[in-house]
């Protein structure tokens, strides 16, 4: 705990000396909003229809010097009517040849940037990605981009219980062809609040028009229950011009049934069209459809239109 104070305590003075030391240029805002109209009906749960402020995040970017950045992103929380840290981190370019950087702070830790069409997280993508107070560095060699970060998590049913955690992997830009894209594969030897090694491979491929995204995220030994978790996620897009693109996805996992933030299988669809765009927002108008299973062969389907501004 206290090592997470110290980190947050130097990036409040990070961001402090670059709004007292330097030009206001040196600063950048951004955010995002998102509204939702939702309706959803289910085997063993009654129809309902919500309107909520479903997403509200304000980004604040410093750089107080040529090589250190610092970075704190903050999300509303309803129900206490107030922002919360979703993350703070600064980070420091050290060797140019290798574009070496440390980053320290409040982060999450996927293999690959989450850039899926859909409102939701997939199956994969929730199972794999960490979120924890960290240090982490990247590195290029031989045209991989390389990561490797540590960070302390606590044991299921273990609450003094702290082991030293860690995740490795790298990114690989390819080209085949009219193919271009982005490989990457990480291991980790914690998941699921237990100290187990899991593995996790993707690909995100652009053709033309098309683009297709996928994850595999599986444990490589079993856990205390015997179970051997996995998941995987593809995803389909289509962008018809600049203004308006379709989606379809699919997401499946297995031995995942005692954990209730997972189903066992979810398809869906997806339309989005651009309303409106400036040098300082973007609006869009995006239609989800989910049709999810969980493990008792229950389904429930969901429809989500969704208004989003990003500033």
């Amino acid at each position: 705990m206290k090592c997470k104070n110290y980190v947050l305590l130097f990036l409040l003075i990070v961001l402090t000396c670059s709004l007292n030391a330097v030009s206001f240029n040196n600063l950048e805002f951004n955010g995002f909003l998102a509204t939702d109209f939702s309706y959803s009906n289910g085997d063993q749960t009654e129809e309902e229809t919500n309107l909520d402020l479903s997403d509200l995040e304000l980004y604040v970017t410093a750089s107080p010097l040529e090589k250190l950045q610092a970075y704190i992103a903050l999300y509303y929380e309803e129900d206490y009517a107030s922002f919360e840290i979703d993350e703070a981190y600064a980070t420091i370019q050290l060797l140019e040849d290798y574009d070496l950087s440390i980053t320290a702070g409040k982060m999450y830790l996927p293999s690959v940037e989450d850039n899926s069409n859909f409102s939701n997280y997939s199956y994969s993508y929730n199972l794999a990605t960490l979120w924890n107070t960290a240090v982490k560095a990247d590195f290029n060699l031989y045209d991989f981009n390389i990561f490797c970060a540590t960070y302390k998590t606590e044991l299921e049913g273990n609450k003094n219980t702290d082991i030293n955690a860690f995740v490795a992997g790298f990114h690989k830009d390819v080209t085949i062809e009219n193919i271009e894209g982005t490989l990457s594969a990480k291991y980790m030897n914690s998941l699921l609040d237990e100290e187990i090694g899991a593995v996790s491979l993707s690909a995100d491929l652009s053709m033309s028009d098309f683009n297709l995204t996928g994850e595999y995220v599986r444990t490589i030994e079993k856990m205390e229950d015997e179970s051997q978790p996995e998941a995987y996620h593809i995803e389909l897009a289509y962008y018809f011009n600049e203004n308006l693109s379709f989606a379809a996805k699919f997401d499946q996992t297995k031995e995942l049934e005692e954990n209730e933030d997972f189903g066992e299988s979810l398809i869906g669809g997806f339309v989005a069209y651009k309303i409106f765009e400036s040098e300082e927002a973007v609006s869009s108008l995006k239609l989800n459809y989910y049709n999810e299973k969980d493990y008792q062969e229950e389904v429930t389907e969901e429809v989500v239109l969704r208004l989003e501004v990003e500033f």
